[in-house]
């Protein structure tokens, strides 16, 4: 009854034509005693998009290059490989996006790029004690558990670390691990004795963590109160990013060679 079945002759046959020449032309690459090893088709790829062999095969490609520029148009990558210009030194900064400005001057300045008032305005929302959550979760297309859905995540552990105060030298640490598995009760039975009922909580992520706790909210309405206020006060160190990411600025971090100047490694160090 969860299964349905469904016929692909067609569709199959459609492809088999492709698939036979795909494997007649590796099958050709193979038995070459000689392949070209001074350049690949990645080139023309953003970064996320390059083979394991990349630097291999390029490695006349600078670092930092044009591929560390954020989202990259592939018609940019085009233009800039057809010109020979893949170092950042011979990119103009009135041919890249807003987003891709700071790298690119952090880049050639050799410096990070910090907004000072993005990092203080985070840290201007965090309320003592500061209790570090990370969830972690288990999902099966076939519950393994009465009373879950299909795909449908299940917390089997927890770890907190939790800063008392701001002159707190050491973090305490917490955790909960299921043994078999089982709905989330004991788990956030376990959080209930460790977890304060107020100061801030801190993911990264956030929507995955307070996601979760809906869930095992409406799966235990009795929780509700414990795992709504968790949800409420739960803040997402990605917003430190993000949110300068979206007034069109990225924050870069270069890196220092053992020959550079003492100032780029204490910004580094920053």
């Amino acid at each position: 009854k969860m299964m349905s079945f469904s016929l692909v002759t067609e569709q199959v046959n459609c492809l088999m034509e492709e698939t036979v020449e795909s494997i007649r032309s590796a099958l050709e690459f193979l038995n070459k005693k000689e392949i070209d090893e001074t350049s690949c088709s990645c080139l023309l790829l953003s970064k996320s998009h390059h083979c394991e062999t990349f630097d291999y095969f390029n490695p006349r490609v600078p670092k930092p290059s044009i591929y560390n520029l954020p989202r990259l148009h592939k018609n940019k990558i085009l233009a800039f490989t057809k010109e020979g210009r893949l170092s950042l030194e011979e990119i103009d900064e009135d041919e890249v996006s807003p987003n891709q400005l700071n790298v690119l001057i952090a880049a050639k300045s050799n410096s990070p790029v910090i907004n000072q008032g993005i990092i203080r305005k985070f840290y201007e929302q965090v309320e003592y004690p500061v209790h570090f959550l990370d969830y972690e979760t288990y999902s099966s297309a076939i519950p393994i558990v009465e009373g879950m859905k299909p795909h449908a995540h299940i917390p089997f552990q927890y770890s907190i670390h939790i800063k008392k105060n701001e002159d707190s030298a050491e973090l305490e640490h917490y955790q909960y691990l299921a043994e078999e598995a089982e709905l989330p009760l004991t788990l956030i039975e376990s959080m209930e004795k460790v977890i304060y009922d107020k100061g801030s909580v801190v993911s990264w992520h956030k929507s995955f963590e307070n996601t979760r706790n809906k869930e095992m909210a409406l799966l235990y309405p009795d929780k509700a109160d414990f795992l709504n206020s968790l949800t409420e006060r739960t803040i997402d160190l990605e917003d430190i990013f993000k949110s300068w990411l979206t007034k069109s600025h990225f924050i870069f971090y270069p890196r220092c060679s053992s020959d550079d100047n003492e100032d780029c490694r204490q910004n580094l160090n920053f």
